[in-house]
């Protein structure tokens, strides 16, 4: 599972769309808004930001972070990466998907 925010609806479906048909991910989840409060060069800041959560295999990690580098809206993108166990139908599923 990876996952970063945007500041945008649109954004996220633009990230959503992308990474799909790079076939870099098997899906997106897009949740609703929630309110970031964070330091950025200097300044606090509380923005509405949406996450958007990647189903992917460990192998896609580094180009997921390629693909973002030029992708990402943001200069520095919240960008994690967890793991996570699924069952073994949808495992393949997420395999077939990004291969």
């Amino acid at each position: 599972m990876v996952s970063t925010t945007v500041a945008t609806l649109p954004d996220a479906h633009t990230l959503a769309t992308g990474l799909c048909d790079a076939r870099l991910v098997a899906c997106v989840h897009i949740d609703p808004p929630a309110t970031s409060h964070y330091n950025w060069q200097g300044t606090r800041h509380h923005t509405t930001e949406y996450t958007v959560k990647m189903t992917t295999t460990p192998a896609q990690w580094e180009p997921i972070q390629a693909w973002m580098s030029t992708h990402h809206p943001y200069d520095l993108p919240q960008l994690i990466a967890t793991s996570a166990t699924a069952s073994r139908a949808y495992a393949q599923w997420v395999d077939q998907q990004v291969s």
